[in-house]
Parts: C-alpha cells; sequence; structure tokens
C-alpha cells in the first residue's frame, strides 16, 4: 500500500494477483472533510474511474458507533478479494487516522507560526 498523490493523500495504490496476473488497483478519496479523520473513499482498477470496484461512505463526525459502510462489489478475482479489499480499506483508513492525530498533536499548533 502506497500513495500515489504526489502532493496530496487523495489516492493509494496496492497490487493484487488477479487470475495470474498483477494487477493495480486504486483507493480515492472522494470527499475529505477538514472536521473528520477519513473521508468517503472509492476503490478502482488502474485509471479506470468508471467501474467502482468498492466504496465506503463515513457517517460523519459526530458518530462514535458506526464510522460508515463499506460495500463491496460482487467481482470475480477470487476467493480473497473481499479479505484483500478490507485489509487494503483499513490500512487506508488507519494511515488517515494518524495523519490526523499528528496534525492534531504536532508542536507546529502550540505556536503562532
Amino acid at each position: 500500500m502506497g500513495n500515489a498523490g504526489f502532493w496530496t493523500h487523495m489516492k493509494y495504490e496496492f497490487e493484487h494477483q488477479v487470475r495470474g496476473v498483477r494487477k493495480t488497483f486504486h483507493w480515492i478519496r472522494t470527499r475529505n472533510n477538514v472536521l473528520d479523520d477519513q473521508g468517503d473513499l472509492v476503490l478502482v482498477q488502474g485509471d479506470d474511474e468508471g467501474l467502482i470496484l468498492a466504496e465506503y461512505v463515513g457517517k460523519g463526525l459526530m458518530k462514535w458507533k458506526k464510522r460508515g459502510r463499506l460495500r463491496i462489489k460482487v467481482m470475480d478475482f477470487g476467493e480473497n478479494w473481499e479479505l484483500v479489499v478490507l485489509l487494503s480499506w483499513a490500512s487506508v483508513i488507519e494511515l488517515s487516522r494518524r495523519r490526523a492525530r499528528l496534525r492534531r498533536f504536532s508542536p507546529t499548533h502550540l505556536i503562532d507560526i
């Protein structure tokens, strides 16, 4: 899992082998709330943004028990496809939370810059 955007964290890329062929997939952020630590995401194959393979829709800032909904499109990408989608989604969410935590508690917020 790697950040595919140069300046922003709007696109994350990973590779997965589908029927013997290595393919590239991207998690792309579709909505980014400044007050929330995670935005909405869609999963697409390569640069083809027309076919959405999975999507995560967040519930918003004040929701504590349920943070959002992950919907995975049924595809013939092998028996481990749902597990790959779930783990890659969880890693993007965790990276977003860690970045938000660093911004929140960084020393630059303690001084006026």
